[in-house]
Parts: structure tokens; C-alpha cells; sequence
């Protein structure tokens, strides 16, 4: 298998969009969230920071990079691009998208005031995003690890606006 397949394999298995759009609800502005967006390759890995501010946050993540920093698992983890119609989930090219249940995934809670580095990868052969796009992402999160496992609605934390690397 070339390099470029494996890679968007991997993408495949880290981002899984296959859950249905939730309700139309206002992304949360607080908690805060970061990101730290490096060059562009094939497969784009940022690093999210995520902000807890009067009240613990628990994150789903599906698996951890060799340091230990936990990969945000992908069906409660999306990218959305500004388009003429304001923010829309960025658009998937011929692929099918799978992953793991946030519910039955690790759970990470960032106490009171505190903040937490993760991890976010998305493929740019498998999401139509052309560089320079205005992207964002928007972290799903619940007020405790029960209420994620109960399947609870969650808070939508939105990242500032980054732009896709050359």
C-alpha cells in the first residue's frame, strides 16, 4: 500500500464524522478552547487545548499519541470551514467515515479551572479543504464522565478560527 493510502486510512480511523448532525445549537464560548496548527501534509495533526473554566470538563479520547497526549476521538470531535453560508461541517470527498462510540471511549476530565493538550488529525485527501481555508473545531464535551456514558447532550466547545496550511 502506498504511504499516502496508509495515511488516509489512518485519518479514516482517527476522524469517523458518521454520526447524525445534532440539533442547530449554538457552539459554547466558554470553556475556552486553542489550537496549534503546524505545516500541511496529507494528514494534518493539530493540537487542541482545551479550557475548563467554572466547571470540569470530560472529553471522550479514542487513543494516545507515544508522549501520552490523548487523540480526540472523532464522532464527538468535527471540523467545520467558513463558507459563503457561514460555518458548515467540512465536506467529505467519496469516503466512508467510521469510528469508535464516544461513549464507550477513555475519558479525560479537565478540572475546575484547569486545561488539557489533545490531539486532532483530519486528512485533506479525505475532507474537500483547500489551503487557506478558514477551519475551526468544534470539541464535544460533557460536565462528567457519567454524563457522557449516559449519553447526555453534550457542551460544544469552538476553537478560534485557524487557517489549513499551504
Amino acid at each position: 500500500m502506498s504511504r499516502r493510502l496508509l495515511l488516509s486510512l489512518a485519518a479514516v480511523a482517527l476522524l469517523a464524522f458518521a454520526a447524525p448532525m445534532r440539533s442547530q445549537k449554538q457552539p459554547t464560548q466558554n470553556p475556552r478552547i486553542s489550537v496549534d496548527v503546524p505545516p500541511r501534509r496529507d494528514l494534518v495533526r493539530i493540537g487542541v487545548r482545551l479550557f475548563a473554566s467554572e466547571n470540569p470538563l470530560c472529553v471522550p479520547v479514542c487513543e494516545r499519541e507515544e508522549g501520552g497526549r490523548g487523540i480526540l476521538c472523532g464522532l464527538a470531535t468535527h471540523l467545520e470551514q467558513h463558507t459563503a453560508r457561514g460555518w458548515r461541517r467540512a465536506r467529505v470527498r467519496d469516503a466512508s467515515l467510521t469510528g469508535r462510540n464516544p461513549r464507550l471511549a477513555s475519558a479525560e476530565t479537565i478540572p475546575v479551572a484547569g486545561n488539557e493538550m489533545f490531539s486532532f488529525a483530519f486528512s485533506t485527501d479525505i475532507f474537500a479543504i483547500p489551503p487557506g481555508a478558514r477551519l475551526r473545531v468544534v470539541v464535544d464535551a460533557w460536565p462528567s464522565e457519567k454524563s457522557l456514558r449516559e449519553g447526555a447532550p453534550p457542551i460544544q466547545v469552538t476553537s478560534p478560527e485557524f487557517v489549513c496550511p499551504p
